[in-house]
């Protein structure tokens, strides 16, 4: 048995090159099966570099024949498959795919790989990848036993065995915690390092104290646009690459973003740190199995403090482990989430020796965390500036790269204007681009905005000079600049071509009208760009956003009635009523690309349109010019029944999504009281029930803000105020869940709305208010007008939150004189007298 050629290894590669590249145009539902792939080409690279140092033995080329041969199992036929879908073929950087998009769309349709299929494949290649790393680490150290021992005990022809499979299971799961990929971030941002930039900092004797030594903490602090974030990849970079396989370090990267805050509570971030750090271990702890197998039969998630306990114990596990953050100023920190998570960070670190590196704006409370650690300040070097500017000099026209003392005067310039702000590099440079002459040239680099509002000044330039682009260009530019700063969450990019190209008003989706990438970022002139592996489409900075935060009424004040137009138009279109067609593909995760914004449009269209009206002085005149589309929406029985089976599809619930089948459902759950007025004098019944027995009353109260709604439905006395919806809650038991203080007064001060109701748990308006800091005066109108006596749902709750240290609540309750002797007999009044005595 003959070792495989060095040539095989390399045309394996190639093979692996190849089904990679063939994903590059895929639908997200096929990423995962990309990034495996991508993971065994990389692997299959480190086993090639040492063939041709070392001379294996007979029992190890027979290992690497079994391994090898594996792999072609898995990548041929994939590949095969794919060459059978006309269009799908391997992206190449020299082509123009986005004039092909309609081709690769209408060929990734016909991939018929169910998700069992897509998992098997991904344990397939897992399992090899699993097996080279092995092999790889354990060639090293010449101890080649332990993976003949453990292939031996693996059947190659079907890799998905069941440690492998449980393996796939936890890590999947691991993954549905975290919702943000940070490792394809990490790609993402060391491409766009200039090469050789950042050295400075992995040279320092501060790194290298940070890098040798263990329970360190490492601070780099910068003011905005100083180049932190492409630090912080650097960092992680020069981690993997510094660090051998065998060494068992564990390596985790955060990237913090202010438009993710919903992604990045405490429990996200650790989670993802958790995530990352198992993946790099062979075999799943036995802590994280315990875990899993207890939440998934509660199907529960799990809380903070399990997460920390199965994070030290994997961290244990390691020699050494680097926790890598950046951006921490933009963590979220309402709920005290920054420093919730600093605080478990820390924690960690004390009861692990572990080793952390954290970037941030110059914030007090932060820094003031960070008060012992090592400090470094982030700033654009001259060296760095200078050779970012090299490397970006042939974009400038032929007559700056003919004339080597211009280059060095544009050099010269920039690394004084910048003032250690790289981003500005990167702005200012854009403004030089395209240049007629040496004069015109010289003239822009004397007016390049400098000093604290050199910010402000280059995005207002950069603005001007969007608005002086020709008729459609500059369109193009509002509209997507209008997107990509309004958006609830990021959009990906192919989302945003397919926003741009909705037509009001027409009833089907025409792709001809799809703009081109390239186009959208070449007016948008500098300020956005697209993260290549996760495809979203964003701003350059987050200085970019800030800017446009404070300035968007001016630029563009119409962004939410764009947006909304846009989104009710899409959901409404013909093309989205083919019910069955919907609800198969979703339910099979299967792509149905003239559905690409559905899931957007469909969540959020509502917010965008009650943001359409709050954002001007006269929200009648704004309701005027949204009302056509969203009552052809909302009265539209085809459209809200697709709608409703897409929800239904999509929700991870036990069957309790909101099934709209009525618009005047739709327009109460997003607050849109004028379409509530309108379609109630158009006829709609204001008293409906939808499949869950929700009323509109119940959807308004429950979404907390839509004060105007609830004042609106409460003035008929048709509206059932007490209507029970199938989970036994009542809009006043759905208000003090999840509603407002100004909602659950509302609701107070109706004397129809029953303050004693009961839900299916038990669990009476005031046991829920007791959870509820801001309802003391509530609690006291509840007693008032009904007498209340608690129930022994109650006592279990009550004893709950005396566990819980409520104390406070339950004193508060004990020593009210308006509970009589019978009161005082329950559990309530016992915990009471527990805290006084």
């Amino acid at each position: 048995m003959s070792v495989p050629a060095f040539g095989d290894f390399v045309k394996l590669i190639e093979l692996a090159n190849e089904v990679y590249r063939r994903f590059m145009d895929a639908p997200e539902q096929f990423q995962a099966l990309s990034d495996e792939v991508k993971g065994l080409e990389a692997v299959l690279g480190n086993v090639k570099s040492i063939l041709s140092k070392r001379e294996l033995t007979s029992k190890q080329t027979e290992v690497l024949v079994s391994i090898f041969v594996g792999c072609q199992n898995v990548l041929t036929p994939m590949n095969t498959k794919l060459e059978k879908y006309q269009g799908i073929e391997p992206h190449k950087k020299d082509s123009d795919i986005q004039n092909m998009r309609v081709k690769f769309r209408t060929a990734w349709k016909k991939v018929n790989w169910d998700a069992k299929e897509v998992q098997e494949l991904r344990g397939r290649l897992t399992s090899n990848i699993s097996l080279l790393n092995v092999f790889y680490a354990d060639l090293n150290s010449q101890a080649i036993s332990k993976i003949h021992v453990h292939q031996e005990n693996q059947n190659l022809q079907t890799e998905t065995a069941k440690a492998q499979a449980k393996r796939r299971e936890i890590l999947d799961w691991l993954t549905l915690l975290t919702p943000v990929n940070y490792t394809t971030q990490q790609d993402d941002f060391i491409r766009r390092r200039q090469e050789h930039t950042g050295e400075w900092l992995l040279g320092s004797s501060e790194f290298q104290t940070w890098f040798r030594n263990k329970n360190q903490t490492l601070f780099c602090p910068g003011i905005p646009g100083a180049g932190k974030t492409i630090m912080t990849s650097i960092v992680v970079d020069n981690l993997h690459s510094s660090l051998k396989k065998g060494d068992n370090i564990g390596i985790s990267c955060i990237y913090c973003n202010f438009r993710r805050h919903h992604e990045q509570k405490p429990e996200d971030l650790l989670s993802s740190i958790l995530r990352q750090l198992v993946e790099g271990q062979p075999v799943i702890p036995d802590e994280i199995e315990i875990l899993y197998s207890h939440l998934k039969d509660i199907r529960a998630r799990p809380s903070l403090k399990q997460i920390l306990t199965v994070l030290q114990a994997v961290i244990l596990t390691f020699s050494k482990t680097f926790i890598i953050v950046d951006a921490l100023d933009e963590c979220q920190i309402s709920d005290g989430g920054r420093q919730k998570f600093l605080t478990a960070l820390f924690n960690l670190q004390v009861q692990t020796e572990s080793n952390i590196f954290a970037t941030s704006r110059y914030i007090p409370e932060i820094t003031a965390r960070f008060a012992s650690a090592i400090r470094v300040e982030i700033r654009a070097t001259d060296e760095d500036v200078r050779r970012y500017v090299d490397g970006r000099l042939p974009e400038l026209p032929p007559f700056v790269s003919r004339n080597p003392n211009l280059q060095e005067h544009v050099k010269s310039v920039l690394v004084e204007a910048v003032e250690g702000m790289f981003l500005l590099v990167d702005l200012h440079f854009s403004s030089l681009v395209g240049k007629k002459s040496a004069k015109a040239l010289k003239t822009t680099l004397k007016t390049l905005p400098r000093g604290s509002d050199a910010y402000d000044r280059s995005y207002d330039d950069i603005m001007g000079r969007i608005k002086g682009q020709v008729g459609d260009y500059q369109q193009l530019a509002m509209e997507s600049l209008s997107w990509i700063t309004k958006t609830k969450r990021p959009l990906t990019a192919t989302e945003l071509q397919f926003a741009l190209a909705i037509e009001i008003g027409e009833p089907r989706f025409d792709e001809e009208n799809i703009p081109e990438l390239e186009d959208i970022i070449s007016v948008c002139a500098g300020l956005v760009t697209v993260d290549e592996k996760s495809r979203i489409i964003r701003l350059v900075h987050y200085t970019t956003q800030d800017y446009f935060e404070r300035t968007w009424k001016t630029w563009f004040p119409d962004a939410h009635t764009l947006i909304t137009n846009a989104l009710v138009t899409y959901i409404s279109m013909d093309a989205r009523h083919g019910l069955e067609s919907i609800f198969w593909h979703f339910s099979h995760s299967r792509p149905l690309f003239d559905l690409e914004l559905y899931p957007y449009a469909l969540k959020y269209w509502g917010k965008h349109a009650r943001l359409a009206l709050e954002s001007k002085l006269d929200p009648a005149s704004t309701w005027e010019e949204v009302k056509e589309p969203i009552l052809n929406f909302l009265q539209k029985e085809k459209s809200l029944k697709a709608a409703s089976r897409f929800a239904a599809v999509q929700s991870e619930s036990t069957g309790r999504h909101a099934r709209f089948r009525i618009g005047i459902l739709f327009a109460a759950y997003f607050g849109l009281e004028h379409a509530v007025t309108t379609l109630f004098e158009l006829g709609q019944d204001i008293t409906v029930v939808d499949d869950t027995g929700r009323t509109p009353l119940y959807y308004a109260a429950r979404n907390g803000h839509h004060i105007a709604v609830v004042k609106l439905l409460l003035t008929d006395e048709r509206v059932q105020v007490n209507a029970f919806d199938s989970a036994g809650q009542t809009p006043l038991g759905i208000g003090l869940r999840r509603g407002t203080e100004e909602v659950v007064k509302l609701l107070l001060a109706d004397e129809r709305v029953d303050v004693n109701a009961v839900d299916s748990e038990g669990r009476s308006p005031l046991t829920l208010a007791t959870s509820v800091p801001w309802l003391e005066q509530e609690k006291e109108v509840v007693m008032e007008r009904w007498g209340y006596y608690p129930n022994e749902q109650d006592d279990r709750e009550v004893e709950l939150k005396r566990r819980e240290g409520r104390e406070a609540v339950i004193k508060l309750l004990s020593e009210d004189d308006r509970v009589i002797d019978k009161q005082r007999s329950s559990q309530l009044v016992q915990g009471g007298n527990d805290v006084k005595d």
